[in-house]
């Protein structure tokens, strides 16, 4: 039999209320303030990967900041498009088109992962996660920070089809 006269008792019901009250609070705040921002980046993401499948090769290049800017917001560190070897270009194994934020909140181009030194990107965590999601859905990457930024950051991978070919 349970007393709840006892200090001890009250206690516990206190401290584990006030956990539930958090918990409730915590689920309330991501589910009004964080999913709608998600759900916005997916549908943007989503209109990136449909209109890049429908570019040229050069024309990629020039919309693909533009279609990553989000209106200069600092939150969108960056974006790009990292085909699988020969895709874009047939005897081009790296041929990504990557843009992201400097010190001044400007997009710049960043060749990074096209370079002979870079690893094959295909190859990386956050590239098999995205090839694995589904048609217009993101696979979001766990948490990470590195020098490209002071916040810790995810990513959407979300693949590209052209057709029924990824």
């Amino acid at each position: 039999m349970i007393r709840t006269s006892s200090t001890q008792t009250r206690f516990t019901l206190l401290i584990c209320s006030f956990f539930l009250l958090l918990l409730l609070g915590t689920f309330a705040v991501i589910q009004l303030s964080v999913k709608p921002d998600l759900s916005t980046l997916e549908g943007q993401s989503r209109s990136i990967t449909q209109t890049v499948a429908l570019l040229a090769s050069d024309q990629i290049d020039v919309l693909q900041p533009g279609l990553v800017d989000q209106y200069g917001d600092p939150n969108v560190f960056g974006g790009g498009i990292w085909p699988l070897p020969n895709k874009r270009e047939q005897g081009r194994d790296k041929f990504s088109t990557f843009f992201a934020r400097d010190a001044s909140n400007k997009l710049v181009v960043n060749t990074h992962w096209n370079s002979p030194e870079s690893l094959k990107y295909w190859e990386q965590p956050w590239y098999e996660n995205g090839k694995t999601a589904a048609k217009g859905t993101c696979k979001w990457a766990k948490a990470y920070q590195d020098a490209a930024s002071p916040q810790p950051r995810t990513n959407c991978a979300m693949p590209i089809y052209k057709g029924d070919e990824l």
